[in-house]
């Protein structure tokens, strides 16, 4: 007895394929390709739209930082920067001395 067809499966290679038999492998085939273009579909409709909402955490992520970086001026603060910068400018002037003498 010869070996199955390869394409088509339960036929004997050499034998002739009934035109009935045919039309069923080819629909078959076509309904296989259709399904995998939809899943390819539904694929790339999905990576979008995670690709959209991604962007969209990202931009409100920013937006949410910028706004919460934007302190109101603190007198207290302020004042604590001033001291801490004349701090480091004794601090410089001091090690100049130091290096001068």
């Amino acid at each position: 007895m010869p070996p199955e067809s390869d394409d088509f499966p339960g036929c004997r290679a050499g034998a002739p394929l009934s035109e009935a038999k045919h039309r069923r492998t080819m629909d078959q085939q076509l309904d296989n390709d259709r399904f995998e273009d939809r899943r390819q579909q539904n694929l790339t409709r999905t990576l979008i739209w995670i690709g959209v909402a991604g962007l969209g955490a990202a931009l409100a992520f920013t937006v949410t930082r910028v706004l919460l970086s934007r302190r109101q001026a603190d007198p207290t603060s302020e004042r604590i920067q001033q001291l801490i910068d004349e701090a480091n400018h004794l601090l410089k002037t001091l090690d100049e001395q130091r290096n001068s003498a």
